[in-house]
């Protein structure tokens, strides 16, 4: 399978599947903001067994297809600001944990107590 079709396998289950190059493009941002941000908050929540995510590649030297959040223009990607919540000092995200059920869990990196009522409507 080659890269773009990887691409789109991945983005399929999330959003409708684009008809032309233009909103392909805009899809694949926007997927990657989701995926980042499902994985760096997964990530932190999870602490003390894992607390954190390391950027891989925070940007391109040229025009490409890659894993960057800032592209080879300077540009910042969906994804820059979807990172940039999702490693906010305060974090409150809903988790999957075992047996299928959802789990709301509170992150606080900062020196100051975090206390309030957290009210979850579906």
């Amino acid at each position: 399978m080659q890269g773009n079709d990887k691409l789109t396998d991945g983005l399929v289950p999330h959003l409708r599947l684009p008809q032309n190059m233009r909103d392909w493009h805009w899809a694949m941002q926007l997927n990657q903001a989701w995926a980042l941000t499902a994985g760096i908050t997964h990530h932190r929540s999870s602490a003390p067994r894992c607390a954190g995510t390391v950027v891989w590649q925070l940007n391109d030297m040229w025009p490409v297809v890659s894993w960057s959040v800032i592209d080879g223009d300077g540009r910042v990607k969906p994804a820059y600001w979807a990172m940039s919540h999702a490693f906010a000092p305060r974090l409150v995200t809903v988790q999957p944990v075992a047996g299928g059920g959802l789990e709301v869990r509170v992150v606080n990196d900062t020196d100051e107590v975090l206390s309030g009522e957290l009210r979850l409507r579906r």
